[in-house]
């Protein structure tokens, strides 16, 4: 049986959303972290939308600051 490494094309996973400027971004945000904690080279993580927007939303920007600060390990 081969690894889960082994294929040759990655497993798209995409989060999709009408602006992809939250909900869509914080979704990939924390799906991309888990791909690189497990070392997951086959799985390529995108966000996208219906109806872009031209920016990330900053509350989104601010929430996922905080995440990452609360949840880090020394």
């Amino acid at each position: 049986m081969g690894s889960h490494t082994d294929t040759l094309d990655p497993l798209r996973l995409a989060f999709v959303c009408v602006e992809n400027a939250g909900r869509s971004q914080i979704a990939a945000a924390f799906a991309e972290t888990q791909v690189q904690i497990r070392n997951r080279t086959d799985i390529e993580v995108i966000s996208g939308g219906t109806d872009p927007a031209e920016a990330i939303y900053p509350a989104v920007i601010e929430v996922m600051g905080e995440k990452v600060l609360c949840c880090s390990v020394e």
